[in-house]
């Protein structure tokens, strides 16, 4: 007799095991349109600052706020025989390579417009060529505004999709939506497009979400190796944009080397290998810029005495730095208190983390980089004594981009 086959309740069977990947796809559905909506609010905002001035500001407290437009300026030149702005300063190399100058003749000579006030020797006062080489590729200032918002925008929706795998999608747009408003506030200010800091960011809040996609890919034996290294390789491609735009973006893309080798999963799997090469790529093109910089200041003033040493410069312990970043992020009052929640609820998602790579690395790129914006920043004050508060362009963002995971800590959030 052919053997009887058991049968089972049609709607049971479907309630038991249907149901929770249907209620998933369905908040997929309604998260991922409006994850899309905030990339996309983003690049429009950057496609109107290409026609809308800005609203100026008091920069020794919100940071720099210019009533310009973004295509006006980048055609501003640095004002002469004046105590020069950082952002003419990058006006200045701009404007000097667009004459035919190379790079670091032209940061150079902006430099010793004011002789004497910059140590010129140290390759740390240079910026690196990648970005005003960018630039001068996009020319008007509308499509490099429109560049950034691009970016901006990628990163949102990286770092959304590596959210989406922690906690559940609806609660996963908490990500984007802290990126965006952190992103638009830069944006509305036109000159912090000058800041090196504000084009790293993007690029290494990518390079994280990919490196935690990576480590979560290793877990499971069936996902595809090529694809993995494919994960991996672009991580650590952006990895090295970032640090080749602005070199402290070595201190976070270290965090994310050491999380993929820490975790056996990955380690096993080999996926830290592309992240370990592109730190010697990193070393030796700095390597370059620091020998370009000793070749250019030959016959330089003098470097200015800093007392206690280089170091202690940029040691200084407290709360004042870390604060001046935060305002700088933030722009105005009304949204301090919001980029202050978003930066307390990551710190605190990092620790609902039970995967080794995913503490070093979530755990490394919050709470590290505030201890670290806690004791050191960059030695450059205002009359009043406030800081200079641009470290927050490149740090914030990648805090932020972990907001959503302070929700683990609800009940029925994390999948």
């Amino acid at each position: 007799m052919p053997k009887r086959q058991a049968h089972t309740r049609p709607g049971r069977a479907s309630t038991g095991k249907a149901g929770p990947k249907s209620a998933r796809s369905g908040s997929v559905r309604l998260a991922r349109p409006v994850v899309g909506a905030l990339a996309v609010a983003v690049v429009l905002s950057s496609i109107l600052m290409a026609y809308v001035p800005a609203t100026p500001g008091e920069p020794s407290v919100w940071g720099p706020s210019w009533p310009v437009t973004t295509v006006a300026l980048f055609h501003m030149m640095p004002r002469p025989n004046a105590s020069l702005l950082d952002e003419e300063i990058y006006l200045g190399t701009l404007q000097g390579v667009r004459r035919g100058d190379s790079f670091y003749q032209a940061q150079n000579d902006i430099l010793n417009a004011n002789p004497g006030r910059w140590n010129t020797f140290s390759p740390l006062t240079y910026r690196q060529p990648l970005l005003t080489y960018l630039w001068l590729v996009l020319g008007s200032g509308a499509v490099i505004g429109f560049t950034y918002g691009v970016l901006a925008g990628i990163s949102m929706l990286a770092a959304y999709q590596a959210a989406e795998s922690l906690v559940r999608p609806v609660f996963a747009i908490i990500t984007p939506f802290a990126l965006g408003l952190v992103y638009t506030l830069g944006i509305v200010h036109p000159p912090r497009l000058l800041y090196a800091e504000m084009w790293a960011a993007p690029v290494l809040v990518t390079a994280g979400a990919l490196c935690a996609l990576v480590l979560m890919g290793t877990e499971s034996l069936r996902r595809d190796s090529a694809q993995l290294w494919l994960l991996s390789a672009l991580g650590a491609t952006s990895a090295l944009l970032a640090m080749a735009i602005r070199e402290l973006s070595a201190i976070p893309v270290a965090f994310m080397v050491v999380a993929l080798f820490l975790d056996r999963a990955a380690r096993a799997r080999h996926v830290w290998i592309p992240w370990a090469a592109i730190v010697v790529v990193w070393v030796a093109l700095y390597a370059v810029h620091a020998d370009q910089v000793r070749t250019v200041s030959q016959g330089n003033p003098a470097p200015p005495i800093t007392q206690g040493g280089l170091v202690a410069s940029f040691f200084h312990p407290g709360p004042a730095f870390l604060s001046a970043c935060v305002r700088w992020v933030s722009t105005t009052a009304a949204f301090v208190p919001l980029v202050v929640l978003f930066c307390m609820m990551a710190v605190a998602g990092a620790w609902t983390l039970k995967r080794t790579g995913l503490r070093v690395l979530v755990g490394g790129t919050t709470l590290g980089l505030l201890v670290l914006l806690f004791l050191t920043g960059t030695p450059g004050t205002y009359q009043n004594g406030s800081y200079t508060g641009y470290w927050g362009f490149l740090f914030l963002p990648s805090i932020v981009a972990w907001a959503a995971l302070g929700l683990r800590l609800l009940p029925s959030v994390s999948d």
